[in-house]
């Protein structure tokens, strides 16, 4: 007579089968990450900054058109008119002032191609300490001079070459400053 055989669930080699009318063929249902947060969370605000400046041009907006349309008439003195005139205009010159003053914000850069040979000297002169110094070519009259931008007065520059000696060039015989990536 076999034995049958008796399934323990706390036998290791026991495994349970779902039952097919309570599983759902999805597996995960949510998804968190940190940097998924950080995401939605600058883009939160970013709307939000997007909705107050949205705001205050409606605030703005109403303001000109209350000042556009009080009635003239009601104004019979002409000092009155002027002073009403000073104030529309004061209030177009804030509006104005104030769009200059955002767009002036995000003034593009200059790429180091387009600099002149001044600002590139400036450029690699005062270049952020935390990085190791960018060596450069110098293209002068008569020859090619490879290295590190000491120092620069109104006259001459001084360049650290890549044997360790340093060299003295007239601003007035360079024709071109490039970088060199190393």
């Amino acid at each position: 007579m076999p034995k049958k055989k008796i399934e323990d669930k706390n036998s290791p080699a026991f495994i349970q089968k779902p039952n097919p009318s309570i599983v759902n063929n999805t597996m995960q249902k949510t998804f968190s990450s940190k940097k998924f947060k950080e995401e939605k969370q600058k883009a939160n605000l970013e709307s939000k900054k997007r909705e107050e400046q949205l705001q205050q041009l409606e605030k703005q907006k109403k303001i000109l058109e209350k000042a556009i349309q009080v009635p003239t008439e009601k104004f019979t003195d002409s000092n009155s008119l002027d002073v009403q005139k000073q104030i529309i205009e004061y209030n177009e010159s804030q509006g104005k002032e104030e769009k200059q003053h955002k767009q002036s914000a995000f003034k593009r850069l200059k790429s180091f191609k387009e600099m002149s040979i001044d600002e590139k000297l400036i450029y690699l002169l005062n270049f952020p300490k935390q990085l190791p110094p960018v060596p450069c070519i110098v293209i002068t009259e008569n020859q090619n001079v490879r290295g590190f931008v000491l120092e620069k007065d109104d006259n001459y520059v001084q360049l650290k070459l890549m044997n360790e000696s340093v060299m003295k060039i007239s601003l007035a015989k360079i024709q071109e400053v490039k970088m060199i990536g190393l």
